[in-house]
């Protein structure tokens, strides 16, 4: 271990041993700058009230890594072994194009528990429709069928035969009510470090697209993780309530998905009523499934 690294380890005991627990941020820079706006959310997100709150009433101190290193697997595979290393409690992975509640630490404190390991926030592509960043698996599309062996040894088939590769993402959910996802990107996820224990490295990569003409193309870095907390049975849970902004020559957030989806189906429906019908079918709505959750509820952390 580095010698950076030993002191930190060696800091972390101290606040353990006093009875603290301690959260991590990790922000993978990719040799580009930090937006402004981001910035600004970054600091209103260390408002020392705030601060003084986790570490007065949660006895939950924060700290802050800036990771440099290109690409962005490596950025995410190191920033985990720095925290797993180290004996980090919690880790919150932000991205350096998003901007972020004030109050999102506390909120997800609030979920994550042993039941929920993971806790993300919610934030949406840069491109129309402008859906949410997660979704759930799909079932087999022929034409991935084809390619089932090559996804099989890249790890993107589960147990039971699912393909942990292809997901649709989330069209109607309540933005007061926890739900879960079986993808999501890593812009704004709190997690137990605990889970990293069941999991094999590297966590993160990238994975070539199969499909003739397309080879340039790769999978998601995030997709491999996702792959295998499914398999592990590790629950991946949204909290709707931290709405963050992502940012690209405007910033899409949940006003404009929505806004872009329901004019989208209206006029789709309009036009052509019959396969509007078959669309809508594939829609995902977790409305009705939040209502099993309930309300939120402070965990015991």
């Amino acid at each position: 271990m580095q010698e950076d690294l030993k002191r930190e380890k060696e800091l972390i005991e101290k606040q353990h041993e006093k009875g603290y627990k301690v959260l991590c941020i990790g922000i993978p820079l990719a040799g580009k700058d930090v937006p402004k706006q981001t910035f600004v959310s970054w600091l209103n997100m260390y408002e020392p009230l705030l601060i003084a709150d986790l570490l007065v009433n949660k006895k939950i101190l924060t700290m802050t890594k800036v990771i440099s290193n290109f690409p962005m697997d490596a950025n995410r595979n190191k920033f985990a072994c720095n925290c797993i290393e180290t004996g980090v409690d919690y880790m919150l992975w932000l991205d350096m194009d998003q901007t972020f509640p004030a109050d999102m630490i506390s909120k997800l404190l609030e979920v994550i528990s042993e039941d929920r390991p993971i806790v993300a926030g919610m934030y949406y592509l840069k491109r129309e429709p402008y859906p949410p960043v997660l979704g759930r698996y799909v079932h087999w599309e022929e034409e991935n069928l084809k390619y089932k062996d090559y996804y099989k040894k890249m790890g993107f088939v589960g147990d039971d035969d699912t393909p942990l590769m292809a997901y649709r993402p989330i069209t109607y959910f309540d933005k007061t009510t926890p739900f879960t996802a079986d993808v999501i990107g890593l812009g704004c996820v709190m997690m137990k470090t605990e889970i990293f224990k069941s999991m094999t490295y590297p966590y993160f990569y990238y994975t070539p697209d199969p499909r003739p003409g397309k080879e340039f193309l790769q999978m998601d870095e995030v997709m491999p993780f996702c792959a295998q907390l499914k398999k592990l049975n590790i629950p991946i849970w949204i909290d709707p309530r931290v709405q963050c902004g992502h940012l690209a020559n405007l910033e899409t957030n949940a006003d404009l998905f929505e806004a872009c989806r329901d004019t989208r189906f209206a006029n789709h429906a309009k036009d052509d009523p019959v396969d509007f019908d078959r669309i809508s079918k594939l829609f995902i709505d977790v409305r009705e499934e939040q209502k099993n959750h309930g309300r939120f509820e402070k965990a015991s952390i």
